[in-house]
């Protein structure tokens, strides 16, 4: 009986130390441009805009793939450029804010060992005060994607307050 009870933390130690261990595993951040950076467009916030689906015409994302698709997605008053679709994938979408932006910045990460990767969109405001609600267009050029990989992306905001005292 002894000799069962002192092999149980020995035993337990080998299972253990045998359980694959996850890498310690960062994100890689990866490279991400603007039409504004890019072509040189200006108020794409406003000034563009994408055909969402019918069941979700004012929020959501598409990517982008080749030019007659953007042809076919995305109007422009102001930029309507020729895009590198061998080198880029657009990833264009809508959100509903009440407030104005001033400039959109991106950043695009691989989690480690996954398909999915994550853009962080980052709208920056511009007014302190709600305007009314209106649609806000962001668009990213990304690294060309392989077929499998799945693009998640998250809207966050910075608000400037001024405060009157």
């Amino acid at each position: 009986m002894k000799k069962r009870i002192a092999l149980l933390p020995v035993l337990s130690l080998l299972i253990l130390s045998a359980c694959d261990k996850e890498p310690d595993c960062q994100y890689q951040r990866l490279p991400v441009t603007s039409f504004e950076k890019e072509y040189g467009c200006s108020n794409t916030l406003y000034e563009m805009d994408v055909k969402l689906p019918l069941d979700q015409p004012h929020i959501g994302h598409k990517i982008v793939s080749s030019q007659s698709q953007y042809d076919s997605l995305v109007t422009s008053t102001t930029c309507n450029p020729q895009i590198d679709f061998s080198a880029y994938d657009l990833v264009i979408g809508k959100v509903m804010t009440d407030r104005e932006f001033s400039s959109a910045e991106y950043v695009l990460r691989n989690p480690c060992s996954s398909d999915t990767l994550s853009l962080v969109v980052v709208l920056n405001n511009s007014t302190q005060s709600p305007t009314i609600i209106s649609s806000t267009t962001y668009s990213a050029l990304i690294p060309k994607l392989s077929n499998n990989h799945v693009i998640d992306v998250t809207i966050s905001y910075t608000l400037k307050l001024i405060l009157k005292i």
